[in-house]
């Protein structure tokens, strides 16, 4: 279980590293577009990039369950409990009706 818990590990910390590349990536496009888009070249004040203490906050903040097939026994997750999906009642449109059995001679 060790090297399995190591593999996810570093799994979690390549993704996170992958984010922050993103997130950088994608203020660089969206400021090279403002740049773009500005006639007075007015830079605007950027937000800091959220830390990873700061994301696992957020992201537990944010955690909302819900269930559908399925009972929990913490009663606070009872509370996310949703009613059974509801199917819509299927019509053939094209309804065949059964043919007559012909009398053989």
């Amino acid at each position: 279980m060790g090297a399995e818990d190591e593999s996810i590990e570093q799994a979690v910390t390549s993704r996170r590293e992958r984010l922050l590349a993103l997130r950088a990536a994608q203020e660089l496009s969206n400021a090279s577009e403002s740049e773009e888009s500005n006639d007075n070249n007015q830079e605007q004040p950027q937000l800091p990039l959220p830390t990873v203490a700061e994301e696992q906050d957020s992201g537990e903040e944010k955690l909302s369950m819900k269930f559908r097939n399925y009972v929990p026994h913490d009663k606070h997750l009872q509370e996310g409990k949703l009613a059974p999906a509801v199917l819509p009642k299927f019509e053939d449109p094209v309804s065949v009706p059964e043919p007559e059995p012909q009398p053989k001679e």
